[in-house]
Order: structure tokens, then sequence, then C-alpha cells
């Protein structure tokens, strides 16, 4: 990995209240990034978020499974 952090981000971009929550991960990125950013959008998530490699996840999630 790289010096930068690595932040996973799993939101329902559909929903404005993600794609405001997206503007401001953006925006505090800028000021302390710069930080590498992985996106899963909505649906199904390909693989368990344990099994992401980053440094921090940032999800939205209702599931308490997924949780």
């Amino acid at each position: 990995m790289s010096g930068e952090p690595v932040i996973g981000i799993h939101l329902d971009f559909s929903t404005n209240y993600s794609r405001d929550v997206f503007h401001g991960i953006s925006s505090f990125s800028r000021l302390g990034g710069p930080w590498q950013i992985h996106i899963s959008g909505r649906g199904p998530l390909a693989e368990p978020m344990s099994e992401w490699i980053c440094d921090g996840i940032i999800a939205h999630v209702t599931d308490p499974e997924v949780a």
C-alpha cells in the first residue's frame, strides 16, 4: 500500500442523502488528503466488507448481517 490512506465507501447513490455524504467525504479528503477512495455503489456487495483491503470504511448499512 502507498502512504495514502485507502478508504472504502459503500453508499446508495440514488438518494440525495448519500450523494451529500459523498460530497462531504470528497471535500474533506481534498483538505486532509490525499486519500485513495474505492467506491462500491448500491446493491449487494460483491465481497464482504471484512475482506476489503483498506484503512477505513464509510458505509450506510441497513442489514445487520452486513454490518
